[in-house]
């Protein structure tokens, strides 16, 4: 089997583009999930075009010819990064149908008036962030991130997604998802993923990070229980 360079190159590129992909564990789950391979040099270009496609379904953006070169990059300003986040995380909850950043947009209009991302002040991305978040909130409590969601309980010191680290690595632990290496203590992981050591010490992009992340190993170990038990 031999992997078209190109395709590599192709998938490495549009990675950067989606928010949620930077750790390498969260990155080798989505290619299993995708393509059945944890390694892009042990797909063939088939399996490399459909974690292109489904890059693309996560909102990188189709680039052709020499258009890539003038591509409009993403918004990186911090709370563009935890919305992107959440509207993410509505995706795989099932709640939305199209994560691209269009659709984002689009919602985002709706709930401040503007009709660009780039053009919200950072009062309107506050107000599309709790937007987003109180929409997770109402999504169907069968999705386990929801569930802990929904049973939070935010102390005056901390910010809701340093919150929600702490239930949901205590959601893992309870499932027996965390037992090995540095998934083994929370203050590892934290140390060893953000080089902090406790979940105060997060700021706002690192504790929606880690939301994220934690929150889709609650959903894979889920995913697994369910068809072991359907086995």
């Amino acid at each position: 089997m031999s992997a078209p360079p190109r395709l590599i190159a192709a998938v490495h590129a549009c990675r950067k583009q989606v928010e949620g992909l930077e750790d390498e564990s969260t990155w080798r789950a989505f290619l299993g999930n995708v393509a059945g391979r944890e390694s892009l040099r042990e797909m063939d270009g088939r399996k490399l075009g459909l974690v292109l496609d489904a890059l693309h379904k996560r909102g990188a953006p189709k680039r052709q010819g020499k258009a890539a070169k003038t591509a409009t990059p993403l918004d990186d300003r911090p709370q563009m990064k935890m919305a992107r986040g959440l509207w993410i995380e509505l995706h795989e909850a099932g709640a939305v149908r199209d994560p691209s950043e269009q659709a984002l947009a689009t919602f985002a209009k709706r709930v401040t008036g503007k009709h660009q991302l780039a053009w919200c002040t950072p009062r309107d991305l506050n107000k599309l962030i709790e937007a987003l978040k109180d929409w997770r909130d109402r999504v169907d409590g069968s999705d386990p991130v929801v569930a802990v969601a929904n049973g939070l309980t935010i102390h005056p010191t901390e910010t809701r997604d340093q919150a929600m680290v702490l239930a949901l690595w205590s959601a893992l632990a309870d499932a027996g998802a965390l037992r090995h290496g540095r998934m083994s203590r929370l203050d590892t992981w934290l140390t060893k993923t953000f080089r902090v050591a406790n979940t105060a010490a997060l700021d706002a992009t690192q504790a929606a990070k880690a939301v994220r992340d934690l929150g889709a190993l609650l959903r894979r170990h889920a995913r697994k229980a369910e068809a072991g038990d359907a086995a």
